[in-house]
């Protein structure tokens, strides 16, 4: 992870989440990282970053698909 990969998360946020993230670093002080937050983890999976040779990287964005649940048959024998 690198700072530029913060720096996007940060300004993929809204208004609110910003002011949100300011508040929770001032309240916070050291305890906060950002980095190790649920939201910039979610993002990163989100937003999986493709490093190149020369050190810079661009994101690409997947979408993850929920698998979906199988329904149990009832057996003939069980009413």
């Amino acid at each position: 992870m690198t700072q530029q990969q913060l720096e996007d998360y940060k300004t993929s946020l809204s208004a609110e989440e910003q002011e949100c993230c300011c508040i929770a670093e001032e309240y916070l002080g050291s305890s906060f990282d950002l980095a190790k937050s649920s939201g910039f983890l979610t993002w990163l999976k989100k937003n999986r970053p493709l490093i190149y040779p020369d050190g810079q990287y661009k994101t690409k964005k997947i979408v993850i698909k929920k698998k979906k649940k199988k329904k149990k048959k009832k057996s003939a024998g069980s009413e």
